[in-house]
């Protein structure tokens, strides 16, 4: 019976005696593209040695994926899902054939990432590199043998695909969840057999699946005429935000957009709040209720209030803000949280919307907000 091809969102046919290699070089000085500078490569980089031996040691014939830290130097591989025709030829001739398992969905994202890039929006993430560039090759991987680098290979597409609920995102929502684009997604390997394409990510914090469709026509290499598809994963994320502690001295308010959590900030911004709803509620001898309304996602990223992708909520994207309320929305109210926030640490804050405070910690480039 031959071998039907699955579609591109589960897990597709890849090589069965390529060694594939993910080099991540990190973007330096400023998120623009004719700003990113990139390190020297490893000239002599090789898969992850531990586990070459243990393929080795096993005569694996199949695909491993490397990632490569240019700035740490570290190396982390796996074995490739991919899969291909003469992979089930190779199997049904030698059922002692070693084939790595195919990862489940479900697998745990955090251990696993190719890379990680910070969420998309200006002024709105001060510091923040929403791309990332880096350069694909191919190794022909037989029995334990590395036949070196495949200098002609033709990426056909790069996809990425978002995860769905990923970043905190839950529930409906309007239209799809945007993704991140590659430039290059399409074209043909250098002289030197690289593959340097850009990652740009969105405003929407998340991790996405990576397919790249290839193929070789390397008439010098032993693995001449292979070809598939290989699925990496990487993630959007502003790092570093964790749950704001529960207090006696406030509420949390009822979420009612379709994320599974709103209160993530930095922890010294999760200080602040313990101080202000401390003194607040010593201040009035807990007559009258403190409440915090909106932090960050889990991730940080765009907060769509709206359930649509967009504004208008435009902070609240790298844990640094907190909105505050109270019994009432008016400054009788108000005026008392603005008070003991700024004297707990906070920058500024100000009445939002007619509904509640906004205090801020960090200096936004928009002269509207400070």
């Amino acid at each position: 019976m031959p071998l039907r091809l699955r579609s591109r969102r589960g897990s597709r046919p890849g090589p069965i005696v390529l060694a594939k290699f993910l080099m991540g070089i990190a973007t330096l000085a400023s998120c623009r593209a004719d700003a990113i500078t990139h390190p020297p490569l490893a000239p002599d980089l090789k898969i992850d040695p531990v586990l070459a031996a243990q393929l080795k040691a096993a005569r694996y014939t199949g695909a491993v994926i490397s990632f490569v830290n240019t700035k740490s130097g570290a190396v982390r591989s796996r074995p490739s899902q991919a899969r291909t025709m003469l992979a089930a030829e190779a199997m049904r001739a030698s059922p002692t054939l070693l084939v790595p398992p195919t990862p489940a969905m479900s697998m745990d994202l955090t251990s696993d990432l190719m890379f990680i890039v910070q969420p998309a929006g200006g002024w709105t993430t001060p510091g923040g590199n929403p791309q990332f560039a880096f350069k694909l090759f191919w190794n022909c991987y037989i029995n334990g043998v590395d036949y070196g680098r495949i200098k002609n290979v033709t990426v056909s597409n790069i996809t990425n695909t978002p995860l769905d609920g990923s970043g905190g995102h839950t529930g409906s929502h309007s239209g799809p969840k945007p993704f991140g684009l590659n430039n290059p997604f399409t074209g043909v390997t250098d002289a030197d057999g690289y593959f340097p394409t850009l990652y740009t990510a969105t405003q929407v914090s998340g991790d996405e699946s990576m397919d790249v469709d290839w193929s070789t026509s390397d008439q010098a290499s032993q693995c001449v005429g292979f070809g598939g598809t290989d699925r990496y994963y990487h993630a959007t994320r502003w790092e570093g935000l964790s749950q704001l502690t529960p207090s006696q001295y406030f509420t949390f308010g009822p979420i009612t957009s379709h994320h599974d959590g709103i209160y993530y900030a930095r922890p010294d911004v999760d200080i602040l709040v313990q101080k202000t709803a401390k003194s607040y509620s010593r201040a009035f001898n807990a007559t009258k209720p403190l409440f915090v309304t909106a932090a960050s996602l889990i991730y940080g990223g765009l907060e769509d209030t709206g359930n649509n992708w967009s504004m208008p909520h435009q902070l609240h994207r790298i844990g640094a803000d907190v909105d505050f309320d109270g019994s009432a929305d008016n400054h009788k109210v108000w005026d008392p949280i603005m008070d003991h926030a700024r004297r707990a640490g906070f920058r500024k804050c100000e009445p939002h919307n007619g509904n509640h405070v906004h205090c801020y910690t960090t200096q936004y480039n928009n002269p509207n907000l400070h």
